[in-house]
């Protein structure tokens, strides 16, 4: 990803200091935006949340009710979630990945309350994925060679919600 420039994703009108509860989830709300890898990554170290594509049109704001499949359109990302399945620090982690993500970063959650190391991988595309079968297959290849087991596999859903981070966390690209 060395030549990419930007892509569009639908990233939440407003960042949070700490992963919003599930009772103000639904409030959020999204806004479609071409954006670069260095301003992807300062969204999610705003704590920004961010999404698949809902809509074509870059003025329309979409709902939590809105991001579904039936009203999928595509995505550039694709995330995996690792829930303490790993012992390892972000930088060997990556190492070990035969597939290298484009972002790397800790989680809200990460080393707090005994819950061990928290990462999200962000893999990003220059060619958009409007196919949601073809997105599973590929969150498929990608996860299966890992040299551990995913815990969580939130992220096989196109229509998952990939939340920031805090300003200080732990971001490579």
């Amino acid at each position: 990803l060395k030549y990419f420039i930007s892509m569009y994703i639908t990233v939440s009108i407003n960042g949070f200091e700490r992963k919003p509860l599930r009772k103000k989830m639904g409030k959020i709300q999204y806004i479609r935006k071409n954006l670069s890898i260095d301003e992807i990554a300062q969204y999610i170290k705003n704590g920004y949340v961010l999404s698949a594509n809902f809509t074509e049109d870059d003025s329309t704001v979409i709902r939590q009710t809105q991001r579904c499949y039936k009203n999928f359109k595509s995505t550039s990302l694709l995330m995996i979630d690792l829930d303490g399945e790993v012992e390892y620090g972000l930088n060997e982690l990556i190492e070990l990945l035969e597939f290298k993500p484009s972002i790397a970063y800790s989680t809200y959650s990460h080393l707090i309350e005994n819950k061990g190391n928290r990462y999200r991988l962000l893999y990003l595309f220059k060619e958009e994925i409007r196919d949601i079968n073809q997105y599973k297959e590929i969150y498929q290849i990608i996860s299966n060679s890992f040299p551990f087991t995913i815990k969580d596999n939130c992220g096989r859903n196109v229509t998952q919600a990939i939340f920031g981070s805090k300003r200080d966390c732990i971001l490579i690209k």
